[in-house]
């Protein structure tokens, strides 16, 4: 189903408090960067049980995007090989997102880092959906079975990052917005020149509001996000109107109940990419035994 581009420009994305909005799923959460902290030292066990082919695997899932920079995972290892992706409780926003809706987009761009970083140690990681409900506290379940190391690019991951200023205003070629569709399937919908200070608003929808839908949107969203810098775009998720009531409020006033947004995001070129900012907990503060 096609959505009311005019409409939802309208209503949605040219609202001034959706504009000047402060809620990024990216943002960083301190004016310190993340080149300020020490290197992890992933030579060694952490644990006692996670060998440092894990270690690194689980250092490329942290650096996933997540709403407010919460952070929201924790990995309990049951065995070298298996794994649980959690939701850690004491992490989660209830203020903002009571439903674990943004939480649970978060885990999903984790566990797909964690996914493409397992490839290229040569394991597939494959993955079961264990909650039942939002609310539950283990989310995936991680087989990792050996196979052959895949070469995928891990700078992709290192350097993702969102970016607030130095948008051009250029409108975002075809080219780029197909290539950045691939990953969604039909769930990527571009509103050209929607600000001055892009090249227009990107908005990605899920087919349903289930556990399952909230992650495969989340990790269909990292695929999408890690393939921006290498052609100079960027994007900011701009949360605040998929937050507040109001703004769900027109959304459902505005669309049929097929049409379900989960990510807004602004997006332009940019000259020049800024370092990775955003900090991430060391891999040994959420793992656990």
């Amino acid at each position: 189903m096609k959505i009311n581009r005019r409409s939802f420009l309208k209503r949605t994305l040219a609202a001034g408090s959706l504009a000047v909005g402060t809620g990024s799923l990216l943002s960083a959460c301190s004016s310190s960067r993340r080149a300020d902290l020490p290197d992890q030292d992933l030579s060694k066990p952490i644990n006692g049980q996670l060998d440092p082919n894990g270690g690194a695997i689980l250092y490329h899932a942290s650096l996933a995007p997540s709403g407010h920079n919460a952070q929201p995972w924790f990995v309990r290892i049951v065995k070298k090989n298996e794994w649980i992706i959690g939701l850690d409780p004491q992490r989660r926003l209830p203020e903002v997102d009571p439903d674990n809706r943004e939480a649970l987009l978060s885990i999903g761009a984790f566990a797909e880092n964690l996914a493409l970083a397992a490839g290229t140690y040569g394991f597939q990681a494959e993955m079961e959906i264990i909650a039942e409900n939002r609310f539950q506290q283990d989310i995936i379940k991680v087989s990792l079975e050996p196979t052959r190391p895949s070469d995928y690019p891990l700078e992709r991951l290192s350097g993702r990052m969102t970016v607030k200023q130095g948008y051009l205003a250029d409108e975002i070629k075809n080219e780029d917005i197909q290539a950045l569709s691939e990953p969604l399937k039909g769930r990527l919908f571009y509103f050209p020149k929607g600000t001055e200070q892009g090249g227009g608003w990107l908005v990605i929808t899920s087919e349903g509001q289930t556990v399952t839908d909230l992650i495969d949107c989340g990790r269909r969203f990292e695929r999408m996000a890690l393939m921006a810098k290498e052609r100079k775009l960027a994007i900011q998720p701009m949360t605040q109107y998929l937050e507040e009531k109001e703004g769900q409020d027109q959304i459902a006033a505005d669309h049929t109940a097929s049409i379900i947004p989960q990510f807004i995001l602004r997006a332009g070129y940019l000259k020049n990419y800024p370092n990775p900012a955003s900090l991430r907990r060391p891999v040994n503060w959420f793992v656990r035994s």
